[in-house]
């Protein structure tokens, strides 16, 4: 059963939700009479949904010859039309007329099957996104990304303009691919930074090994592997390719500049920093409290925790105390203390600890 122009039309007034209740009932009653109903309402759901995606035609030579071609076919279903056979062999017409119909079907077919492109632009501040496979991406200023929806399928490709910072979540199945109009990089899961310049394209390395390599056919060389502390730099012009140790180790301190969630970070340390712990008495009656500091911003380092202590015995005032812990703590990273009080002479019973601020490490790398 093919999908003439009544059943086209009964369907989508179904689909679009036209139909009385009576209709809706009657189509519905149709559409339980076979098989064969069911098959073509399916396929007509297919074109339906597709057909809500923007039909774009790359060759406007294409549009404009499919165009005629159905002020063609629609002229010669007018009343007293005069059909002229192309070919006298009625055979070789209908194996034209066959080719013809799939060759335009499969375009329209795959044309609207094309995955939709989601295009991501960071405008004139620092954007931090997370991927589909939850991996995080830092996009500079006036800066784009964009993937489509089968980003996970067979391999996770992103195509970058600009500059972009990529911690990627390992994946031994799924290859990352980060393109750019010149080159491409392919790692499973690291950290990395890609610059794409007018003339040039840099790939930076914090952690891991990216494959690099130039988009163009003809360039010198097309296949390096970087490694950390290592930089990769792509001249579209000598289309050539050169690596080196990086010296700058702060190639992706961009992504503290015009950045408001760093900003946040910066002025609520509190809200990204938790504690755990536990406390006892030792042999002097001195308290002992032993913990972890985590720290779950993005970007910020911090320094000189302050820990707000209080303590009580069974019915006695509550004291407090103020720990300071040194040690630098970075984004994802946790620490261990310890430390005592002086309550040599309380017979502590109750105590809580708090994180109450911390300063932000100006110079850390990356």
């Amino acid at each position: 059963m093919t999908l003439d122009n009544q059943h086209w039309e009964r369907i989508s007034a179904y689909l679009s939700g036209d139909l009385s209740q009576e209709e809706r009932n009657a189509f519905e009653s149709w559409l339980q009479d076979s098989d064969s109903n069911q098959h073509l309402f399916r396929e007509a759901r297919i074109v339906w949904e597709s057909s809500r995606l923007k039909l774009q035609l790359k060759d406007p030579a294409t549009e404009e010859e499919l165009l005629k071609l159905f002020t063609r076919i629609k002229s010669a279903q007018q009343p007293g039309a005069r059909i002229i056979p192309l070919f006298k062999n009625s055979t070789l017409l209908r194996i034209a007329a066959s080719l013809a119909f799939v060759t335009v079907a499969a375009y329209f077919y795959w044309t609207l099957r094309q995955d939709p492109e989601t295009v991501i632009a960071s405008g004139d501040e620092v954007l931090t996104l997370y991927l589909p496979d939850s991996s995080r991406v830092w996009l500079n200023t006036n800066s784009s990304l964009s993937y489509t929806s089968d980003f996970t399928k067979e391999k996770r490709s992103v195509t970058l303009k600009g500059e972009g910072y990529f911690q990627v979540k390992r994946d031994t199945v799924h290859a990352f691919e980060v393109i750019t109009p010149a080159t491409t990089a392919v790692v499973l899961g690291t950290s990395f930074n890609v610059k794409d310049a007018d003339s040039t394209t840099t790939l930076t390395v914090a952690e891991g090994k990216v494959r690099f390599a130039a988009r163009d056919a003809s360039a010198q060389d097309k296949d390096i592997v970087v490694t950390p502390r290592e930089q990769a730099t792509f001249h579209h012009h000598k289309k050539a390719m050169d690596k080196s140790r990086s010296r700058d180790m702060k190639f992706a301190a961009w992504r503290k500049y015009k950045n408001p969630l760093y900003e946040k970070e910066v002025q609520n340390s509190a809200l990204y920093l938790s504690t755990k712990y536990t406390w006892r008495k030792n042999q002097i009656n001195q308290s002992v409290i032993e913990g972890t500091i985590h720290n779950t911003a993005l970007l910020a380092t911090y320094k000189d925790i302050v820990l707000y202590v209080t303590y009580s015995q069974p019915g006695g005032q509550q004291k407090t105390s103020r720990l300071v812990i040194g040690e630098a703590v970075r984004p994802g990273q946790t620490i261990d203390y310890r430390r005592r009080l002086l309550d040599i002479f309380t017979d502590t019973n109750v105590l809580h600890v708090k994180i109450e601020s911390a300063e932000v490490e100006t110079g850390d790398q990356y």
